[in-house]
């Protein structure tokens, strides 16, 4: 990202065109505008897929990354990209 967006520089615009619409819109109380993007990585883990062992133990891994941008106007003020790990268990034992 920080080959493509630029703070003081890069428009409302081009960052839709980089990245398509924001999954959240959301405005500080200060009138500045703040989008959200996020992308999640997630592998099914292969014990899933086995007959009757994977009704009792299942799940899947990965990665997510959230993007938030802050614009003042329509340019980028401020960016933070974060990423945490994903780890979900829905088998009975589990």
């Amino acid at each position: 990202m920080q080959s493509k967006i630029k703070e003081g520089s890069t428009t409302k615009t081009q960052v839709k065109s980089m990245l398509g619409s924001p999954e959240n819109v959301s405005f500080t109380d200060g009138g500045k505008e703040i989008w959200k993007y996020s992308y999640a990585k997630v592998k099914v883990d292969g014990k899933s897929f086995i007959p009757f062992y994977g009704l009792f133990h299942n799940g899947a891994s990965g990665t997510k990354k959230e993007l938030t941008i802050l614009f003042k106007g329509d340019t980028v003020e401020k960016y933070t990209m974060a990423e945490s790990a994903i780890n979900t268990k829905s088998g009975w034992a589990d």
